[in-house]
């Protein structure tokens, strides 16, 4: 390594704490909903596959509203975006820190 340059790794794994500090910051204070979301959202998912799976984790039928609240307020912190009919992590340096979290 060349004196003051930082490895490809080096600079990754400091975006990854980075990233992992700014997700536990977020969820501080919030719905344990948010993280079983996030965990399902690691791979995709699709609006069914986010309210049963939440539905699951709590033994017990949401409303649309509430997953709609839930998602929104993700992708307003640009965490969670959507494409096509799927909603995912919004970067890969926010999906590796997932794996921390």
């Amino acid at each position: 390594m060349i004196e003051g340059k930082q490895s490809i790794e080096e600079v990754l794994e400091s975006a990854t704490a980075l990233a992992l500090n700014e997700l536990r910051n977020f969820l501080v204070n919030r719905s344990p909903r948010y993280r079983v979301l996030l965990r399902e959202l690691f791979v995709k998912g699709g609006w069914r596959e986010l309210k049963a799976v939440l539905e699951a984790a709590e033994d017990k039928s949401i409303n649309d509203k509430s997953l709609y609240v839930l998602l929104r307020e993700l992708m307003d912190h640009g965490i969670v975006e959507r494409l096509n009919e799927e909603y995912v992590i919004a970067d890969p340096i926010l999906r590796k820190a997932m794996l921390k979290l």
